[in-house]
């Protein structure tokens, strides 16, 4: 909910020279969107029903740390520097369901021809405390 906070505290668990790992849905990945304009109050049924997670595995979303920018502002600002980000091809979100499964994988297939972006990625970055 509050990234500078959340960070700092990273900070504190940190050694100097220590690494912390972050990996998070990417602001503008498919479900992100989908789960900015469905209520919190919906999100469990929504993945219980879609992924078939229980209930304490499903946290209300804020995607206030989900760009490039947004991570490398806040872990700067805060005693870390960037080491190595990618974007990574997320092709599970139908994975329980074969249909919806092959589509899902025929999709990024495709985008993977035409050299186009996966509607679904995440972000994988490291920050080193550099104190």
């Amino acid at each position: 909910e509050n990234p500078i906070e959340f960070v700092k505290a990273l900070k504190r668990l940190t050694i100097p020279g220590g690494y912390v790992v972050v990996y998070t849905p990417h602001k503008w990945s498919f479900a992100s969107l989908v789960a900015r304009v469905i209520p919190n109050t919906l999100h469990c049924f929504f993945a219980n029903a879609i992924a078939r997670r229980e209930s304490e595995d499903v946290f209300p979303t804020f995607y206030r740390m989900n760009t490039r920018q947004s991570l490398d502002l806040v872990f700067s600002k805060n005693g870390f520097t960037p080491v190595s980000f990618a974007y990574l091809d997320h092709v599970i979100l139908f994975h329980h369901f074969r249909l919806t499964c092959f589509l899902e994988l025929c999709a990024h297939k495709l985008c993977r021809l035409l050299h186009l972006s996966h509607v679904e990625h995440n972000l994988l970055a490291v920050y080193q405390n550099t104190d």
